[in-house]
């Protein structure tokens, strides 16, 4: 940022109160100002107040349940909160931008690409009619899409994850706008592809001098890309500063505390491990027929895969979005069934059993996904979430009561807690009941799939501390599927590496992530955010 810029303030926040209708404050007087050309990121655990305070910004609020109370917001000098709807439909888009979290929402599902984009320059009337196609053509190359033509013409389904986000970014600066709000942008993505969105924001940012207000829980992308730190806590601002001056001399506990739940990328010190294996896969594969009307073909989603898993082991499975590492799970637990292979379960090879002794085998395999809200029923209370697994393997209402009291104080949690609803808990304590309930079963394998990926730091923390006391406690081995290689590298005994569709290394955790020998590897561990920065070591 140059000293021009630190002067030319595109967004000013003055003492910026949101409240309920009912007058109570979900942000209270918070107060910032973000320059052209500067990175202010915004940073705190869930309920903090950061996507409250975007959403208001860019005067998207729910009117029915959040109100600003009081306070300004100046986009070069425009009060936002006194604007009329005509001028803030004027300035979205045109003046501010915002990129949201899962482009999936944010992406009509039946419209087209191209159709999408183009509705931004139509409503805003920009530039000649004939020539907007090539616009978006034009801006798809800026973002690094592949075959822009292609993607003009397709549906959002028929993108992977991380098109899906540059097409996103793509719509929120085609109108080339001062000011861009960027909500968790790269949370879902594998560190390849989150490297490749960063690098492109700030690419684009340089060129356009546009201010970024980005809002992360990732101290890594904070590390790399930050000018500014701004800390939240419950709606209140805890400390603001320079990057270099947060993450090394934060002057606030809390800070302190985020700080220190970041992992580290330096591994734990290997562990002696037990010689029964209750988990062996060999030779499985999965391919799909895709395409129709004679152009059908063989997709090979997993290539044929050995591994073995030992009692207590916690096995990390990495690689990039389209590696294999869901489907590798999805067949270890026969959710799919692998085209070829044996999966043998405490000596039993699931892989083949029939519908009927399949499903006595599944109790020794469970799952706990990436989304725990989406895979409750939200209709039903947590007390019936964990007693589900028992009510269907016949288990009596006297030891069900039991158990579900044991597993939710197991997780962490309190048994008056089983009344609730899913609803009412937060990020990590609904992924804490998807544990309790995958242990219900005493399962042999757990398997996690980005159970923590979407996590604030420190619920991560937790998460894992949890998750290491089971594995001491109950024995349990884990197969655990992320994207973050920190964590690996902080929970996992072993490590697989996955890429296009086949394991390329494999090995103890210490060794793959320490002196890795795949040039594939090599390339992972590159693109992690601040690689070579030790949160916790660097506080002064």
């Amino acid at each position: 940022m140059t000293e021009t810029q630190k002067t030319d303030v595109v967004l000013d926040v003055n003492n910026l109160s949101v409240s309920l209708h009912s007058g109570a404050e979900i942000v209270s007087k918070i107060s910032f100002k973000v320059h052209a050309g500067e990175t202010l990121c915004i940073v705190g655990e869930s309920g903090s107040g950061k996507s409250v305070t975007s959403l208001a910004v860019m005067q998207l609020l729910d009117a029915a349940a959040l109100r600003p109370s009081s306070g300004s917001i100046l986009l070069e000098g425009v009060d936002l909160l006194k604007a009329s709807p005509a001028k803030l439909r004027h300035l979205r888009a045109a003046r501010m931008s915002m990129i949201f979290q899962e482009p999936m929402t944010a992406l009509n599902p039946v419209e087209k690409i191209g159709d999408q984009v183009l509705e931004v320059l139509d409503i805003h009337n920009d530039g000649d009619r004939k020539g907007r196609p090539e616009r978006v053509l034009e801006m798809f190359r800026s973002v690094k899409l592949p075959d822009p033509e292609r993607i003009f013409s397709s549906y959002p389904h028929e993108l992977s994850g991380g098109q899906r986000q540059r097409v996103v970014i793509a719509m929120a600066l085609i109108l080339r706008p001062r000011l861009l709000i960027a909500d968790e942008p790269t949370t879902a993505l594998d560190v390849t592809t989150q490297a490749q969105i960063l690098h492109l924001i700030s690419e684009l940012q340089r060129e356009m001098g546009t201010a970024v207000l980005f809002i992360t829980h990732d101290f890594g992308v904070v590390h790399d890309i930050a000018d500014r730190i701004l800390v939240m806590n419950k709606g209140h601002v805890v400390e603001e500063g320079a990057r270099i001056d947060i993450l090394t001399r934060p002057k606030d506990d809390y800070t302190r505390m985020l700080i220190s739940s970041v992992p580290s990328l330096v591994p734990v010190p290997p562990r002696s491990m037990v010689a029964e294996q209750v988990l062996q896969v060999e030779g499985m594969a999965k391919q799909y027929t895709i395409g129709s009307f004679g152009k059908r073909r063989q997709l090979h989603a997993l290539h044929p895969t050995d591994f073995s898993l030992r009692k207590g082991e916690i096995m990390g499975v990495v690689g990039e979005s389209g590696s294999g590492k869901t489907t590798l799970a999805r067949c270890v637990a026969r959710l799919v069934t692998a085209s070829a292979g044996s999966v043998r379960l405490n000596g039993t090879d699931i892989a083949s059993l029939s519908a009927s002794r399949l499903r006595a085998a599944r109790r020794d395999v469970q799952i706990v996904f990436q989304d725990p809200y989406r895979s409750m029923n939200a209709r039903m209370k947590l007390r019936d979430v964990i007693a589900e697994g028992m009510v269907n393997f016949g288990f009596s209402a006297a030891e069900i009561q039991r158990r579900c009291v044991e597993l939710i104080e197991a997780v962490g949690l309190q048994a008056e807690m089983l009344d609730r609803y899913p609803h009412q808990l937060s990020g990590g304590q609904r992924q804490r009941v998807c544990i309790a309930r995958a242990l219900a079963l005493d399962p042999s394998v757990l398997i996690c799939d980005e159970a923590v990926s979407a996590l604030d730091v420190s619920v991560q923390a937790q998460v894992i501390r949890l998750l290491l006391d089971l594995r001491d406690r109950l024995g349990v081995s884990i197969l655990f599927i992320t994207h973050d290689l920190r964590v690996a590298a902080q929970l996992c005994d072993s490590v697989i590496v996955m890429h296009k569709g086949q394991v390329v290394e494999a090995g103890r955790a210490v060794d793959i992530l320490s002196a890795p020998e795949h040039d594939y590897t090599r390339f992972l561990i590159d693109a992690v955010p601040a690689r070579d920065w030790n949160f916790r070591e660097r506080i002064a």
